[in-house]
């Protein structure tokens, strides 16, 4: 039961594009001047390859009845209207299979190399189909003339042309992308816009236009449909052209505008011509700033993931130019060297080192500008580093580097590793002073052997053994070490 309501349901849908179809067309062929059959105004033709993108190419029926019925109406016999009814669907049918395949479908007016692609497949080239058969179909049954064949066959091709480059994106872009949420200024300036627009519009083409044609005014419809394309987006911009293109063939048609003529068709060639150029660039301009402002949105995006990141990192995290001045310095760094960000930013980066890399940094930088060699960056290793306080301290540093245009930073991970420097010193000690006590016979042999492995492996100078004695309660120094280039006179005295 519900297959058979899908099958109605896609019979409806058939019917109601036939219909519209016709109707169209009707609107259309109401405006052919240099044959009955060919307008350079059709709008059918924008309808259809919108129908068949958005809804499938099964619809076609809808556009072969529609085109056959409405040929019917009008100059030529049964087989001259199913030639050119072929001619209409097998343009649809084309235009529809180019921009599914090269053009990403309905989203070809997402991008400009899309759009480009939908000018080429739909508009210049599956429109041409249409235009051959139908001319060809009128002068091999005789109710054109061969000689005609060129001009009918322009106009027929140009009006199909406009119609795919004005009708289809506007239905497109209104039945495909839902419009954005708008805050009332933001509806305020689209109607401005848009009635800037028809102003305009009423200007060059309407009963205020000049009528001393040597005042081409055309291009001043061009601002406001840039305008709308660039402020409002997509659904502006096509919006825009339609209302302009419109209002100019309604002009055009009681002969004003610049490209009113003493011969209606000649007049409305040039007219398309125009706004099919300037649909192109106004659809174009609108992905372009759509692009531009959703990359924009991803790197913002993007940028304050990575900074949250940076912020909440626990190591430090310093970024600098190739002057060596810091340009970043997380809260991991300001934990670690004790400087607040404001304390460091701009200045050197030398000033969290202790001799001898506070004295050698800028000549290092200076000879990798110049020679590429490397001894720090992309090699992990330990060093020391400064703290505020004057503290130095043992530190991992991993540095990477990033070509930004024409110049580089350097990035710096920077880790604090004293408590591990600190627990593998003392582990070290332990196993010195159990090594100590294995290798030697008694304990007061063992005691020097100690206190100069203790010494050696946490890099004391001096050493000292006491032991308490509890009869006479004092301590006592049994045992001492120290270097023997080095001599401790003050603690001699008493071990």
């Amino acid at each position: 039961m519900s297959r058979q309501l899908r099958n109605i349901d896609h019979l409806a849908f058939m019917g109601l594009l036939a219909a519209i179809y016709f109707f169209a067309g009707k609107i259309g062929l109401a405006h052919a001047f240099l044959h009955p059959s060919a307008s350079a105004v059709w709008p059918p033709t924008g309808i259809a390859f919108a129908a068949l993108l958005l809804w499938g190419y099964r619809l076609w029926p809808g556009v072969l009845l529609g085109a056959f019925l409405l040929n019917l109406t009008i100059a030529g016999n049964v087989a001259t209207s199913a030639g050119i009814a072929v001619g209409n669907t097998a343009e649809a049918l084309l235009g529809a299979w180019l921009v599914n395949r090269f053009a990403n479908g309905v989203k070809a007016f997402d991008h400009a190399g899309s759009i480009f692609r939908f000018v080429v497949g739909a508009a210049l080239l599956s429109t041409a189909v249409s235009a051959s058969m139908g001319v060809s179909s009128l002068c091999l049954a005789g109710f054109a003339p061969w000689d005609h064949f060129l001009p009918i066959w322009l106009t027929w091709w140009l009006g199909d042309m406009t119609s795919s480059l004005v009708l289809t994106p506007l239905i497109i872009v209104w039945s495909a992308k839902p419009v954005p949420p708008l805050k009332p200024q933001q509806i305020w300036e689209a109607l401005g816009i848009l009635f800037l627009a028809l102003v305009v519009a009423q200007i060059v083409f309407g009963e205020w236009s000049y009528s001393d044609n040597k005042y081409r005014l055309s291009f001043l419809c061009s601002p406001p449909i840039l305008l709308a394309a660039y402020r409002l987006g997509r659904h502006g911009a096509v919006t825009a052209v339609f209302l302009v293109s419109a209002a100019a063939i309604w002009g055009t048609l009681r002969g004003f505008g610049p490209f009113a003529s003493g011969q209606p068709n000649e007049s409305l060639v040039f007219l398309q011509a125009f706004m099919g150029t300037t649909a192109i660039t106004a659809i174009v301009l609108a992905a372009v700033t759509a692009e531009r402002r959703e990359s924009e949105q991803a790197l913002r995006e993007s940028s304050g993931r990575l900074q949250a990141i940076v912020d909440t990192a626990v190591d430090g995290i310093i970024t600098i130019d190739e002057q060596g001045l810091v340009t970043s310095f997380n809260p991991g760094a300001q934990g670690i060297f004790g400087y607040d960000s404001a304390e460091v930013i701009g200045r050197n980066v030398k000033q969290l080192m202790p001799e001898p890399y506070h004295r050698e940094h800028d000549s290092y930088l200076a000879r990798y500008s110049r020679t590429g060699e490397r001894k720090i960056i992309g090699i992990g290793r330990e060093v020391q580093g400064l703290r505020k306080n004057g503290a130095i301290f043992p530190l991992e540093l991993a540095v990477s580097e990033t070509q930004l245009g024409d110049r580089r930073i350097f990035t710096g991970m920077v880790r604090d590793i004293t408590a591990r420097v600190e627990a593998l010193n003392h582990l070290a000690a332990e196993h010195a002073v159990t090594r100590a006590l294995a290798e030697s016979r008694t304990l007061a042999e063992a005691s020097v052997k100690i206190l100069q492995t203790i010494c050696e492996t946490l890099d004391w100078e001096f050493g000292a053994l006491w032991t308490k004695y509890p009869d006479a309660g004092v301590l006592r120094c049994v045992a001492s070490w120290h270097p023997p280039a080095k001599a401790f006179p003050e603690f001699a005295a008493i071990c």
